[in-house]
């Protein structure tokens, strides 16, 4: 049996980072919720989609080291590794930002990973969104 794991905003949160990082731009007021969706949607109802899009590649990428783990998070992956669970974490994570400075995001998350202490090994395996598993895909994932 394998579990599979989400990485963003399951096993990293980015709450507190967007709204840091959306603040230094003056891109919110401070009063603004620390999550996620508050960020998004007060740019959007601004009308400024695409700054939240390279907002989304700046956290993502050259600052995700500053995002958080979930609490209980790197607990809970030891746990399972102790157990002898195999463990994937997936993400839907493009290569590259859609908008703002080029980064590889998938070394990011890696980075973020291997930054997190007590995390036993665990490894990204990227899909694209829109990316189906057939059965023969899932098989060969051993999922």
């Amino acid at each position: 049996m394998r579990l599979g794991l989400d990485f963003d905003n399951t096993l990293v949160s980015y709450d507190r980072l967007f709204l840091q990082a959306a603040i230094e731009k003056a891109s919110v007021p401070t009063g603004t919720p620390a999550r996620k969706n508050a960020v998004r949607d007060h740019l959007r109802a601004a009308g400024r989609e695409e700054d939240w899009t390279r907002l989304q590649g700046e956290v993502y990428g050259s600052r995700i080291l500053e995002a958080e783990p979930f609490d209980g998070m790197l607990a809970a992956l030891s746990w399972l590794a102790g157990r002898d669970v195999t463990m994937c974490i997936v993400s839907h994570k493009t290569r590259t930002p859609y908008l703002g400075e080029a980064c590889d995001l998938h070394a990011a998350a890696r980075g973020w990973l291997d930054a997190s202490p007590g995390n036993p090994g665990c490894r990204p395996a990227f899909r694209p969104a829109s990316a189906r598993r057939s059965p023969a895909r899932t098989s060969a994932a051993g999922g």
